[in-house]
């Protein structure tokens, strides 16, 4: 029972890293423009993997722009709005002023736009969701989950909506309410591979590992290009101590997208479980090299290496054998660096979420 519920634990603070890095935007049919996902840089912890959960697609226009039952309550908190005074000179339309914003990465300004484009009445319900994204991704989380409540409900065929709100829920510790959000997601579009990404978040968040995989394979099979389902399948593997098992996804989602640092670094830390040090250096090196600003990606190379004979990063053809031999003389702390569950971060979503 005590192992169970350590494991629990152990599940439910590592999903805290799964963070959203981006936000998975989409836009329906009769937007006035195009926007895309922002990415959110996360804060980095040396010797733990990291895996943000983000889902960079493209925008998706075949979304149905009908819409469904109004919640009764405003669109966003009454203490939000307020902050805005209508002003009667003021013709500028800010709904599309927000759209821009939030294209530009300007989230803060996004959301003070779209705040004056629904005190005007110039919203539409793609706004609403867009402004739920921004105060999401601003920590603004209750207002967050009111507006994109809001825009699933206004626009019942848009899966992202329900999507974006399952994120959200999973940030604030509502599980269950995740979990419903994602239902109402598969029940719109059943083969929606993010939606079964964040769903593996939430099978992860409660502690349910076998489930939480299958999840993440079947985001990985639906979306073929998607490199986070594989990334955070190998996170989960490295979280239970099953480095050998990781390398195979974590290899695959750096095939995927060759940029993707984070995988890099995941992937360094599954070889150094597995023994192979050598690969484990040059994965680490991968990532320094590709996020030069993260500390911990530097401090990962530079650890790793330090295990390995000088000789064998030239000579790597007698690397494995080699690496093992330094492993079984418990010269690698890759396991005491994994032992303890990671801490949750102010820019985790679930998280990965993110965004």
């Amino acid at each position: 029972m005590n192992r169970t519920m350590t494991r629990t634990l152990v599940f439910q603070l590592a999903v805290l890293l799964i963070a959203g890095c981006s936000v998975d935007t989409g836009e329906p049919v009769g937007s006035a423009s195009r926007t895309v996902g922002k990415t959110i840089p996360l804060k980095q912890r040396a010797e733990r993997p990291v895996a943000p959960i983000v889902d960079i697609d493209e925008i998706d226009r075949d979304a149905s722009s009908e819409t469904g039952n109004v919640l009764k309550t405003s669109v966003v908190d009454p203490e939000v709005s307020t902050e805005h005074a209508p002003d009667v000179f003021d013709d500028a339309d800010h709904a599309r002023l927000g759209r821009e914003a939030w294209t530009r990465g300007e989230i803060e300004r996004a959301a003070s736009e779209l705040r004056l484009a629904i005190d005007r009445g110039q919203a539409d319900a793609y706004d609403i969701y867009l402004l739920g994204l921004s105060l999401w991704k601003s920590g603004e989380l209750e207002a967050a989950e009111q507006l994109l409540t809001e825009a699933s409900w206004k626009m019942q065929s848009f899966v992202r909506a329900p999507v974006n709100l399952a994120r959200v829920r999973l940030e604030r510790g509502d599980s269950a309410g995740a979990r419903a959000a994602l239902d109402e997601a598969l029940s719109i579009d059943p083969e929606f591979g993010p939606a079964y990404n964040v769903l593996g978040r939430v099978l992860l968040s409660v502690g349910d590992a076998d489930a939480a995989a299958a999840a993440f394979q079947r985001a990985a099979e639906l979306s073929p290009d998607d490199p986070w389902p594989l990334n955070n399948l190998g996170y989960m593997l490295l979280i239970e101590q099953r480095g050998e098992e990781a390398v195979a996804p974590l290899e695959q989602a750096v095939a995927r997208n060759e940029q993707l640092a984070v995988a890099w670094h995941n992937l360094a830390l599954a070889r150094e479980q597995a023994g192979d040090l050598v690969s484990a250096v040059m994965a680490a090196q991968r990532a320094a090299e590709l996020s030069d600003q993260i500390a911990s990606y530097a401090a990962t190379e530079e650890r790793i290496a330090a295990l390995v004979p000088p000789e064998l990063l030239t000579s790597p053809e007698s690397a494995p054998e080699a690496a093992l031999a330094v492993r079984e003389r418990g010269e690698t702390d890759a396991d005491i660096a994994m032992a303890d569950p990671p801490a949750s971060d102010t820019d985790a979503i679930v998280p990965a979420e993110t965004p």
